[in-house]
């Protein structure tokens, strides 16, 4: 006696046998879908495939969040929207871009930097008109005598304002 043996199936679980199932499924629906969108090409009605919108967040670039359109009236508004259309025109005519330094002047830092530049230019000037006179006057702004009584100056200074806020 030669008998064959016989192949085993390898038995799947549920889980194995649901994934299959929906595989099948999925598979089986985007074939129809294709026959169908052929079927009506063949016809001369070229359909546009459409993905489903997803319900868990908002599109703020296509749509306005949270919008209703407000009920029709029982009475007629073309002439509010007229006049409305004719204030936002005019508005639109009259509108004019303005800069924040229109508004609030030259900043601080822009006006000092122009000084700066103006002062480094004066002196260049005063060298070559009166060199020995701007050594002078660039030896007496870098004396160390000079420099120590402008500091201490400062901050007695500091220290009075200091001290005389300090009792009240």
């Amino acid at each position: 006696f030669f008998l064959k043996k016989k192949k085993k199936k390898k038995k799947k679980g549920k889980k194995a046998k649901r994934k299959a199932r929906e595989k099948q499924l999925g598979e089986a629906r985007r074939l129809a879908s294709l026959q169908k969108r052929r079927e009506l090409s063949a016809a001369g009605l070229n359909v546009k495939i459409r993905t489903r919108k997803s319900k868990r967040w908002i599109d703020y670039n296509r749509e306005i969040p949270f919008y209703r359109k407000a009920p029709r009236g029982f009475y007629d508004t073309t002439k509010d929207d007229e006049a409305a259309h004719e204030i936002t025109t005019n508005a639109r005519s009259k509108f004019k871009p303005m800069f924040i330094t229109d508004i609030e002047g030259e900043r601080r830092d822009d006006v000092e930097e122009r000084e700066r530049k103006k002062d480094i230019q004066r002196h260049k000037l005063l060298k070559k008109i009166n060199l020995p006179e701007a050594i002078m006057r660039l030896n007496k702004m870098n004396d160390p005598t000079m420099q120590g009584e402008r500091y201490e100056q400062s901050t007695s200074h500091a220290l009075y304002i200091h001290n005389t806020y300090m009792y009240y």
